[in-house]
């Protein structure tokens, strides 16, 4: 729930309201961490002209022999490589930092630094796909989602509609995992909010997870 809403409103906030709002922002608005992805980016980016410009301009100003001319070039494009492999780096960690970031919202977590915290471990050599996708994610969040000890970091669950022949209200010999997904999809689908249903679905197809 937008808890920071709920402050301002009172009470009178329902969960409808919520799912509303959260679907109007998703829709209207850019994720904290996509904004601040491009923005590093963008910020990248103009450094490094910046820093081009100023080395041309030296390189022009340059007098001596040619000798001298291409160690001094050959300095630079080794200044250059290292930079550009640190930059890199960076767009990397911005990158992973916001599919993580898209992974626990989805999964409705109520402090994503506190979330994050405890995948510190997975995230060492995890890395983002060509698909924006981290393999292995959403099955490390789902585990927080379920896990005794960390559910508490996420909303609660509702009743899940699981694929199967479950009795209603039954939960015996149902998958966590299928059961996690379902109440998200569930919760997704009761605010109205198609995008963050179908990023549940794709997350649940790639954990091999079939919801109806």
């Amino acid at each position: 729930m937008n808890d920071w809403i709920k402050e301002i409103i009172g009470d009178s906030y329902t969960d409808e309201m919520d799912g509303k709002v959260t679907a109007a922002l998703t829709e209207r608005f850019v994720g904290k961490a996509d904004y601040d992805l491009m923005a590093g980016q963008l910020a990248t980016a103009q450094a490094t002209l910046s820093e081009r410009d100023s080395q041309l301009e030296t390189l022009r100003q340059t007098k001596g022999d040619a000798d001298a001319l291409r160690q001094q070039i050959s300095q630079l494009q080794a200044q250059n490589t290292q930079k550009d492999e640190q930059h890199q780096a960076e767009i990397a960690k911005m990158r992973l930092d916001a599919a993580v970031e898209h992974e626990l919202l989805a999964a409705r977590a109520k402090n994503t630094t506190a979330a994050k915290a405890l995948l510190a471990s997975f995230l060492k050599d995890a890395k983002v796909e060509e698909d924006g996708t981290v393999k292995g994610l959403a099955d490390q969040v789902s585990r927080l989602r379920t896990g005794a000890d960390t559910a508490f970091l996420f909303e609660a669950q509702t009743a899940p509609r699981i694929s199967g022949a479950v009795p209603a209200g039954s939960t015996a010999g149902a998958d966590p995992r299928t059961m996690d997904y379902a109440t998200r999809l569930a919760d997704a689908r009761k605010s109205g909010n198609n995008a963050q249903a179908v990023a549940i679905l794709n997350a649940a197809a790639r954990d091999g997870v079939n919801l109806m």
